[in-house]
């Protein structure tokens, strides 16, 4: 190790730190070569950029240049270190990395960062390795260092599944470099649109957002992106709903850069409120605007009957087209969807097509060989898994340069596999194919449906080359089409399909099995004045699910942020969500369902739950709080100390920002799995906020409702309130009225346990804020003495 480079690492610690010696002679052990280190916020932490010895990169089957080494001093971290992680990884190729290395006093360690990467949805995943300071210590010489090490490596680094991704890949693109470059250029100086083509799941988008993000990190040029996604709003997306999310993300856009737009007079029309809010961003703020429209199938005319769609669709593509005749090189715009239909019929609705040959098109293809081998080689490598030449040849047939059909096979094959390092084989391609191809419908009709959606008969013809009713080649556009996609190749006149596995499925399926609705209802599981939930099977992933119905006049922002606070609080007490999806035409949230008994239908009029009943009961009831719940005893720390450092300001606002209230919490919203270990779910959680902005709503169930509502600030005690009213409930069989009704309850008790009982209830129950259980913990401690009266 450089003296140098030595000597700062030595530097970072205090002569009292008992660690340092143990952590110098661990990295010497490990020959592991530090380049250079970089002070982390304040005191002792610190990255340090670790270099991989060829024999290390042999021996965990890696190939990455680098680990990225965070050493921690501090026993609470977790509340800022996974996003300054994620920030130090963005800016330094996180792909090029191996893994995070992260050295720790806390013993939590390992479970905080398997935590970190959980979101399959997320993109490719960076490894987080942990070690503590405990285990490093223990590891006296060279063999039990190298032990050590590689057990971390195989337990956390191999089993994260690196091919199974669905987000758009937020790094390496592998093999579209050119092909962005490209874009970027005709956007910056063409006088026309450009467009962005493909088949769904082929990284289109992914495209788009890294062009899109290399414009407004342009120094030179300031550029503000308007973006609009029009897959969000499925067959409900028209004129209203394009302009004025254009409108609302160029006002974002240019807040962020404290530019804010004045407000323009309500009785404009959105195009025309859309108009102006450009002409100030150009003229008044010298931006460059880039307008961008994504899966826009859904905002042209399917057929000659739509008349509504097609009158909307002349007066938006005429609104955009004249918007770029105006600025010329001053604003741009960015479509994107499956093919250049929008822009090749010369007619909608009788009326020329604004959009006829007015766009250059690229076409995002199948990766080449030689980049699809290069990117299913990265990621292996992170998990260390290699691949024989026989291995990826095979791959290359049956599924070409389709990337996401190539990395779902791979997750498929990897994950029978727990060796590391391995190198997978012909052997493990057959063992691994037929059982794919079964599950494998999901993701090819993934991948097709929008086809045989908005071009059936493009897809019917691939269908026909398929089975081998129609081979050959004939002009057209239909034909143009599935070879710009590359779904389609041409060998001497013949067409035929480059991906065997492809070839197979769609012999075997129509456009309208493609099609199929997803979601088949089966039976109501309960509602409300807004939404109805039923239990449904989930044709993708063969499952039943629960499905969230909303009624129409529901504003879509509520769904979204209820789909939202599931996503973000991420525990096991609450469903897992799918996503905001369509179904008949409405609105509805698709998530995990959730089997078992509702805690109103086992509390029926007189009911008590007692002994051991009660004890699993309210385990689960205060865990399932306390994971979505802030800290509040730690925020109430931090603000006790007074003055904060820069890193107690940074841990006190990421702890407000994280914790949820549920809002609603009642019997009829928990549900139990099973009487015998009385685990629980949360549902409804359509009132649920982060603690932070959850303001002096009046909402909730009146019954279990405190009497401060909408006088005192939202916060933890509220739901604290209503678990208070649900424990009253379970022990006295009834909900209580007063304190009077209290008292006579407790007569009953034991004297032993009486005042206890009566202590937790009058606290819990009491009508202001300041006066109940501040947190769960606190309130816990109080019941673990008040509950033994019912044991």
């Amino acid at each position: 190790m450089d003296l140098l480079i030595r000597k700062k690492l030595r530097e970072q610690f205090t002569n009292s730190d008992a660690h340092g010696p143990y952590l110098l002679s661990f990295l010497d052990g490990n020959n592991l070569e530090l380049n250079r280190i970089e002070i982390l916020r304040e005191g002792p932490d610190f990255f340090a950029h670790l270099e991989l010895t060829p024999a290390l990169r042999l021996m965990f089957g890696l190939r990455g240049d680098e680990l990225l080494l965070l050493v921690l001093h501090h026993s609470r971290q977790e509340q800022w270190f996974l996003s300054t992680i994620r920030t130090q990884l963005k800016e330094q190729d996180r792909l090029s990395k191996s893994a995070v290395l992260i050295f720790s006093p806390d013993e939590r360690i390992t479970d905080l960062c398997r935590a970190a990467f959980s979101d399959n949805q997320a993109g490719y995943k960076t490894a987080h390795v942990a070690l503590t300071f405990k285990e490093i210590r223990v590891a006296q010489d060279r063999d039990q260092q190298n032990s050590s090490l590689y057990a971390a490596f195989k337990k956390q680094a191999f089993t994260i599944d690196h091919f199974d991704t669905r987000g758009p890949v937020p790094d390496d693109l592998f093999g579209r470099n050119a092909l962005i470059a490209q874009i970027e250029s005709d956007i910056r100086v063409a006088s026309e649109g450009v467009a962005i083509l493909g088949i769904r799941r082929v990284g289109k988008t992914s495209v788009l957002k890294r062009v899109l993000t290399q414009l407004q990190d342009d120094p030179d040029d300031w550029w503000l992106v308007g973006y609009y996604d029009a897959q969000a709003d499925t067959v409900e997306a028209n004129l209203q709903t394009v302009t004025s999310r254009l409108q609302a993300s160029l006002r974002q856009a240019a807040l962020q850069r404290a530019s804010p737009v004045p407000s323009v007079p309500k009785n404009l029309s959105a195009q025309e409120q859309l108009r102006a809010v450009i002409e100030h961003l150009i003229t008044q703020g010298s931006f460059k605007i880039a307008l961008a429209i994504d899966e826009i199938e859904w905002l042209v005319p399917s057929s000659n009957t739509d008349k509504l769609r097609a009158n909307e669709a002349l007066v938006l593509f005429g609104l955009l087209r004249s918007l770029k005749q105006q600025y010329g090189n001053r604003l741009a715009l960015v479509l994107c969807g499956i093919n250049e239909t929008f822009c090749e019929m010369p007619q909608i609705n009788g009326y020329p097509n604004p959009n006829l040959d007015w766009y250059r098109t690229h076409y995002v293809n199948l990766l080449s060989q030689e980049d699809a081998t290069e990117m299913l080689s990265t990621l292996g490598h992170r998990m260390g898994i290699d691949f024989s030449s026989n291995f990826l040849d095979e791959v290359w047939s049956f599924f070409g340069g389709h990337a996401y059909l190539a990395r779902q096979f791979c997750s498929e094959t990897s994950k029978k596999l727990t060796q590391r390092p391995i190198v997978l084989t012909k052997n493990h391609f057959d063992a691994t194919y037929a059982d794919f191809m079964v599950r494998a419908s999901i993701v090819f009709q993934d991948i097709l449906k929008h086809l045989a959606l908005f071009y059936p008969n493009e897809y019917n013809l691939l269908r026909k080359i398929a089975i081998g009713e129609q081979t050959l080649k004939q002009p057209g556009v239909i034909t143009r089409h599935l070879e710009a996609y590359g779904l389609v190749s041409e060998q001497a006149g013949q067409l035929t399909i480059p991906l065997i596995a492809l070839t197979e499925f769609a012999s075997k399926h129509s456009a309208e099995d493609v099609q199929r609705e997803r979601f088949k209802l089966i039976a109501p599981l309960g509602g409300g004045a807004t939404s109805t939930v039923w239990r449904a099977w989930d044709n993708d992933s063969k499952s039943d699910c629960a499905l969230k119905i909303f009624q129409g006049g529901v504003p879509e922002k509520l769904v979204h942020d209820e789909l939202s606070a599931l996503r973000d609080i991420g525990s096991k007490y609450v469903p897992k969500p799918i996503g905001i999806v369509r179904f008949e035409n409405q609105v509805a949230l698709a998530m995990e369902f959730v089997g078992g008994s509702s805690l109103e239908s086992i509390l029926k009029e007189g009911t008590k739950l007692l002994g051991n009943d009660l004890l699993s009961l309210s385990y689960h009831l205060f865990e399932s709080l306390a994971s979505i719940h802030p800290e509040v005893d730690r925020i109430q720390l931090l603000i006790e100390r007074g003055e904060m450092s820069p890193l107690g300001a940074v841990e006190f606002f990421d702890l407000r920002q994280r914790g949820h209230l549920h809002r609603d919490l009642k019997p009829a919203n928990i549900v139990v799995l099973s009487r015998d270990s009385w685990e629980i779910r949360l549902i409804d959680l359509g009132l649920t906020t982060s603690a932070d902005r959850a303001g002096l709503s009046r909402v909730g169930t009146p019954d279990y409702s405190p009497p401060d509502l909408g006088v005192s600030r939202w916060d933890a005690s509220f739901d604290l309130y209503a678990l208070g009213r649900i424990l009253s409930r379970c022990v006295f069989g009834r909900l209580l009225s007063s304190e009077e009704d209290l008292i006579n309850a407790c007569a009953e008790l034991s004297s032993a346990y009486r005042d206890a009982v009566r202590a937790f209830f009058t606290k819990a129950l009491a009508p202001s804020s300041a006066n109940r259980y501040p947190s769960v913990k606190s309130m816990k401690a109080a019941w673990d003495n008040a509950v033994l009266a019912f044991i």
